[in-house]
């Protein structure tokens, strides 16, 4: 078995060519996915006249300035699908970070953090089982 030499400059990994040995940069999915993505829609938009975005609302983003508004931004994505009416409770909302934070298996979630805003994991159901208090995070809310 030969030894692959890999090459990282600027956070982007470049591997050997197996013919000529040089390095050439590895292709990423997510940038392919992104170059597909824009130029389905700057063709569907020059084919329907339109300007706006296809795939998604434009978003804004919000500077998260103290830890009770952070808690509460929690409590209220995590109760997002109750709100819309799709489940009862967080926990039955299978893609929700509820579930990664009260389960036990591998994920790249940062459970004790997460738990620590809530002091224990009696603390955060506890806060997810009332509704989310929305007028103090009315202001930073897009809908």
């Amino acid at each position: 078995m030969q030894n692959r030499r890999i090459y990282t400059k600027n956070g982007k990994t470049h591997f050997p060519d197996k013919l000529n040995n040089r390095f050439v940069k590895k292709p990423l999915p997510a940038y392919q996915f992104k170059h597909l993505f824009n130029s389905y829609t700057r063709w569907f938009n020059i084919k329907h006249k339109r300007k706006d975005s296809l795939f998604a609302k434009n978003f804004e983003y919000r500077l998260v300035d103290n830890e009770q508004y952070f808690k509460n931004l929690i409590i209220y994505i995590n109760n997002n699908p109750v709100h819309h009416g799709f489940v009862e409770h967080p926990i039955e909302y299978s893609w929700s970070s509820y579930l990664s934070v009260l389960s036990l298996k591998p994920t790249k979630l940062n459970r004790k953090a997460v738990i620590g805003y809530f002091d224990n994991v009696g603390n955060f159901r506890t806060a997810h089982d009332n509704q989310p208090d929305n007028e103090i995070i009315k202001d930073y809310i897009i809908e």
